[in-house]
Formats: C-alpha cells, sequence, structure tokens
C-alpha cells in the first residue's frame, strides 16, 4: 500500500509540473489549502476520495487515468502515457476525433 501511495504522490507532482502549476494554484484549483498539497506530494497527507477528484478536475484528467498512470509497472511507458495524456485532455471533441481515427488508421483497427 505504501508504494502505490508514493506512486500516486509522484504522479500528481509529475501532473501538476506538467501543467505547470505551483502547489499554491493547484491548491486553489481543487480547494484546498497549499500547505495539504505539498504535504500530500511529500507523503505527510493521504488525499481523500473528495480530494482525488478534485486533484483530477484540477489536473484535467479523469481519475481512472490518473490511477492508470500511477500504477503502471513499466516506468518508461509510465512517463510516455503521461505525456500523451496531458497532451490529448488538452484537446476539443473535434481534435479528439481526428486524434481516434488517426491512433485507428495507425493501428490498423476497426
Amino acid at each position: 500500500m505504501l508504494k502505490a501511495l508514493k506512486l500516486f504522490r509522484q504522479t500528481v507532482r509529475e501532473l501538476r509540473k506538467n501543467l505547470n502549476l505551483t502547489q499554491e494554484q493547484l491548491g486553489e484549483l481543487c480547494e484546498r489549502h497549499p500547505v495539504f498539497i505539498s504535504e500530500l506530494e511529500r507523503g505527510i497527507k493521504n488525499p481523500s476520495l473528495d480530494t482525488i477528484l478534485r486533484l483530477c478536475r484540477a489536473l484535467k484528467i479523469e481519475p481512472g487515468d490518473l490511477m492508470n498512470l500511477a500504477f503502471q509497472p513499466d516506468p518508461h511507458n509510465q512517463a510516455i502515457k503521461k505525456q500523451i495524456m496531458m497532451l490529448i485532455n488538452q484537446q476539443s471533441t473535434e481534435d479528439l476525433k481526428r486524434l481516434l481515427l488517426i491512433i485507428k488508421a495507425y493501428l490498423d483497427t476497426e
């Protein structure tokens, strides 16, 4: 369990930094005190389900995607998937539809 929490904390920190957010800005976006964000990232505090959902909204990521990113066994794949998810989460619906077509064509799937 401790390893899982550590991976979760690292993922939150990386996503925050990828969005160029300070702990203060993230705290404001998810209505949590910046000290709590700092303590969360350092492993002093554990997030509640409500806090996880607020973090996901602020970090522009679905809760399931956050969990998948945090608990992938291969660190190299994890970093690549994080970058892909960050890019995808910033796209419009129309762009997402285009990306889906491109991915399907690239992977040759129907």
